[in-house]
C-alpha cells in the first residue's frame, strides 16, 4: 500500500486492521467506502503494473 502511495490510515482501513484510540462509529460506510476507492484503486493499479497486466 505504501508503494502505491495510500496513507498508513486509509491502507489500514482497507486491509481490515483497526485504528489505535478510533472506535469507527462515528463513520458511515457508505462515506468511507468513497473515500478510500481512489486508494483501492492506487493499490490495484500498482499489483497490475508490477504483475506486467497494464
Amino acid at each position: 500500500m505504501i508503494a502505491a502511495g495510500v496513507p498508513y490510515a486509509e491502507g489500514a482501513l482497507l486491509l481490515g486492521q483497526r485504528l489505535p484510540g478510533a472506535s469507527g462509529s462515528y463513520v458511515h460506510q457508505s462515506h468511507l467506502v468513497e473515500a478510500l476507492r481512489p486508494h483501492a484503486e492506487a493499490y490495484e493499479a500498482l499489483v497490475l503494473r508490477e504483475a506486467g497486466a497494464d
